[in-house]
């Protein structure tokens, strides 16, 4: 809320600075002073403290007039996308002002409602004489049609949203895209911000809520990424770079929250004592929970030398997300304790048994448990780092340089920091 409002302080010019209202009988005149987004807001309804900086107010019927210079109106209005006019590809999140709301929580398209006149003294103090009593009437009706009549001079984008992304990062276009704003019910702050789909659907049944648990600290800007997406579009590419020896993307598919292997996934070649052994992977379940990557996985290998002999085994590894402040990169960190059990099946006519068996499946280890968390590693924080991922879909007004300060797996892969007019250097 508070970057919003700088924001807002910032590109006043771009708001209502003077405002001009006339009905035939009611005439509104005056200047605004900068908006500031304010509490009680939820969903789509944002409610706006407008101090009028000068003003009158004329009730020709009456022939009075009023001062209202120092009252604070607040209001509840609504944003919508619209074209940007200059770029294609690009919808400009703006004020939505086309008509008269009947009261708070007016859900109707585009209202525009009066909270309260006056958030401060300023009517207190006014409204204890005579003829002041009918102006509470008067801003109650004509408050609202003023800013809809002044609702071409509202050029203010709070946020502009990319609808064509190249590239690597394709995937992340959105196909649909919604703003909301959310506030915690113990927060001391409120949080717009805009939801996107990169896919085509029925979204009419998704929660419209930010997950604030993961907007916490001292930070004023934040990047989510649900753990299907991170899954799909940053674990899924980089496992057949991982675990190599001739692993394709088709050996790999997702499902239901989950990684599995599709085919036998090859180990490469083992040397053990004096003879080589040839380990395969024939089940892979990739995992996120919480802020870990697991993984699970069973496979076997022929013992060499040995007829009919092999062994099974299975390994588990847990790597869990961390972040390097020094560097600003998102790591997964190497499992130094992954459980391994492996099975001997020799035919009760050999007995002669070739070489230490451990190091064979400690290949395997090795493969899931460092290979595979480096390589995620290096594709969250390839192509500009970090911040990179964030900037290509939203650009809020005002705010150039995404500087991250913490970024993790909390189910959903998150990112949390501060902008700036340059970009950090680490």
């Amino acid at each position: 809320m508070d970057r919003v409002n700088d924001s807002l302080k910032a590109g006043m010019q771009e708001l209502i600075v003077s405002f001009d209202y006339n009905d035939g009988d009611i005439e509104i005149t005056g200047t605004f002073d900068a908006w500031r987004l304010v509490f009680g807001g939820a969903d789509k309804l944002l409610r706006f403290e407008t101090p009028i900086k000068t003003g009158t107010v004329t009730v020709k019927s009456l022939n009075q007039t009023f001062g209202i210079s120092g009252i604070v109106p607040e209001m509840e209005l609504q944003l919508s996308f619209v074209d940007n006019v200059s770029t294609a590809n690009v919808k400009d999140l703006k004020f939505n002002c086309i008509t008269v709301g009947k009261k708070p929580g007016d859900q109707t398209s585009g209202a525009v409602t009066l909270v309260t006149p006056d958030t401060g003294d300023k009517f207190k103090e006014i409204e204890q004489h005579d003829k002041y009593r009918v102006l509470f009437g008067v801003l109650h009706d004509n408050l609202p049609k003023l800013f809809i009549a002044n609702r071409d001079k509202l050029a203010y984008v709070f946020a502009q949203v990319n609808l064509f992304i190249g590239g690597s990062s394709n995937w992340m276009t959105p196909k649909q895209y919604e703003y909301v704003y959310d506030q915690p019910v113990s927060g001391k702050t409120g949080y717009l911000g805009i939801l996107c789909m990169v896919t085509d659907g029925d979204i009419s049944s998704l929660p419209r809520k930010i997950d604030t648990a993961l907007t916490s600290g001292d930070c004023e800007v934040f990047f989510m990424m649900s753990k299907a997406m991170f899954m799909q579009h940053v674990l899924l590419p980089v496992l057949p770079r991982a675990y190599g020896h001739g692993a394709t993307a088709g050996n790999f598919i997702y499902k239901a929250g989950s990684i599995k292997n599709n085919g036998r996934l090859n180990m490469g070649r083992v040397k053990a004592g004096l003879a080589y052994y040839y380990p395969h992977l024939d089940s892979v379940t990739i995992t996120v929970e919480d802020s870990e990557i697991r993984t699970s996985a069973s496979g076997s290998f022929d013992i060499t030398g040995l007829k009919d002999a092999y062994v099974t085994f299975s390994v588990g590894t847990t790597n869990k997300a961390a972040f390097d402040k020094s560097r600003k990169v998102l790591a997964f960190e190497h499992d130094n304790h992954p459980t391994r059990q492996y099975h001997k099946h020799i035919p009760k006519w050999e007995w002669i048994v070739g070489g230490p068996l451990a190091p064979i499946v400690d290949l395997v280890i090795y493969i899931v448990s460092k290979e595979v968390p480096s390589s995620v590693t290096k594709a969250v924080n390839a192509g500009g780092g970090l911040a990179a991922v964030a900037t290509p879909v939203i650009n809020w007004h005002g705010l150039k340089h995404f500087d991250v300060q913490d970024a993790g797996l909390s189910e959903s892969f998150y990112m949390r920091g501060m902008y700036t007019e340059s970009p950090s250097h680490s």
